[in-house]
């Protein structure tokens, strides 16, 4: 550069200055939460700190008990140590919201383990009749924000959002986003129309493929649909089919998860507009087994060909986490169908190697029994169940192990042994030796998920299989 411009050194000087200037590293990019729901003269802290005791006064009318007063004392000294205040009061907004217009609405998961959030109204676990793990919800040993789950009515959750748009406005609030990645039938239907295959030649082919979406199946398909697999034409076709399946194709909306900054939101991250009237997208990422540090055997375990494996705990105890990397870890490593039946969805998981089909009770299914029936039609190698609640769930769940199907769940219990008996009384005494038969030939591991005391008074997970 200084001998092409030996004429005019001083550009050269003034491009390493604006180079300098332009210089820039995305770990310099920090999240900041809004904090206009203070009221003036107050901080996010002390408003915090009022609304958790007047909550604390209408849930305890008759005094607060010492237990709960410790606990909160607690809480909120580690939330201001964190510098988590301004995340609860905007959840709390949330809540209030809803349930001021006759929202359906309710906390759940590891929040449920916070004396704070009960008595904020955002969960219903009342900590003097429960022994909460708030550990499990925060901890200054862990490098993450914590996790507060609220599902709303989904025939209103609309309202939900757009509430958040006009409070925080669309510079400043987007719906996280999933990435939506080729199949084989819409790789054949977008690679055919650029190469100029006539629409019926394109839809024939596509409509001939696999549920699973199984590479070996397109030359076969191929000749099926009238086409000749030996035309150069044809194997180009196929070739960048087989190079396209697994790579993204476009964004799609999350299914309820939203985020709100104090600043403007492309200062943090790209965003778009939906597809949708009056919503805006952002790209989010999710966390895989290995980030989350499940033991190594969850690994060998999701890669059995059949059989049940049910994932048991207590609420807040990460059931639903260690299933998703689970899930994770199965996409990324093999190749076949998966289908998550769920009551909402819990993690919404991108197709890799795997095809993931997604079924939400209420919404893409009108009951657990109409998703449950319908599920083998769909050619599943997986299937997740969000929670076997009852003797027509576990039913399910064997004949899915029964016929060559890994069969995945979750079951509220506090240990194996628990959740042998609570699956045994969802069936009259008659048919109580059938379904032993049943588990042995068929149920492949108890995953039973805990928290426990460690000696120097912190908690730690415990994960027996």
């Amino acid at each position: 550069m200084a001998v092409l411009f030996a004429e005019a050194p001083d550009c050269l000087h003034r491009t390493i200055e604006v180079a300098d200037r332009c210089a820039f590293s995305l770990d310099e990019l920090r999240y900041e939460y809004p904090e206009e729901l203070c009221p003036a003269g107050s901080t996010p802290l002390s408003y915090l700190i009022e609304l958790t005791w007047q909550g604390a006064a209408r849930r305890y009318p008759a005094g607060v008990p010492d237990k709960v007063r410790a606990l909160i004392e607690h809480e909120l000294k580690l939330i201001a140590e964190l510098r988590y205040e301004a995340y609860f009061l905007t959840v709390w907004d949330l809540v209030r919201f809803a349930r001021s217009q006759g929202i359906l609405c309710q906390g759940r998961g590891s929040a449920a383990n916070s004396a704070v959030c009960y008595c904020l109204g955002v969960t219903a676990v009342d900590p003097e009749r429960m022994d909460v793990l708030f550990e499990r919800f925060i901890s200054r040993e862990r490098n993450e924000a914590p996790d507060i789950d609220v599902d709303f009515e989904h025939e209103r959750r609309e309202e939900v959002i757009q509430y958040v748009y006009d409070k925080y406005g669309r510079d400043r609030a987007g719906m996280t986003a999933e990435v939506i990645t080729y199949r084989f039938r819409s790789a054949v239907r977008d690679v055919g129309k650029a190469l100029g295959f006539s629409p019926q030649q394109v839809d024939g082919l596509a409509k001939l493929l696999d549920a699973h979406g199984q590479q070996h199946s397109l030359d076969r398909r191929s000749r099926q649909a009238g086409l000749d697999p030996a035309s150069p034409d044809v194997r180009r076709l196929i070739a960048l089919v087989h190079e396209l399946v697994g790579f993204p194709r476009h964004l799609s909306q999350h299914v309820g998860g939203m985020v709100m900054t104090r600043g403007p939101l492309l200062e943090l991250v790209p965003i778009e507009n939906a597809a949708m009237p009056d919503r805006t997208v952002i790209q989010w990422d999710k966390d895989d087994l290995d980030e989350l540090g499940m033991p190594p055997v969850l690994k060998d375990i999701v890669m059995t060909k059949r059989g049940l494996v049910i994932v048991v705990g207590g609420t807040g105890s990460g059931k639903s986490t260690t299933l998703a990397g689970m899930i994770g870890h199965r996409n990324q490593n093999s190749y076949g169908h998966i289908i998550t039946i769920e009551d909402p969805v819990e993690y919404v998981h991108e197709h890799n190697h795997c095809i993931i089909t997604h079924r939400e009770v209420g919404v893409d299914t009108e009951s657990w029994h109409n998703a449950l029936k319908n599920t083998l039609r769909q050619a599943p190698d997986v299937i997740l169940i969000g929670e076997i609640r009852d003797a027509e769930t576990m039913e399910y769940a064997v004949a899915f192990a029964e016929t060559g199907h890994l069969c995945l769940a979750t079951l509220h219990a506090n240990s194996a042994n628990q959740a042998l008996d609570r699956i045994i009384n969802f069936f009259p005494e008659e048919r109580r030796n059938q379904l032993l038969l049943d588990l042995s030939l068929n149920l492949r591991a108890f995953i039973s998920q805990r928290l426990i005391q460690t000696v120097d008074g912190k908690r730690c997970a415990a994960i027996e299989i």
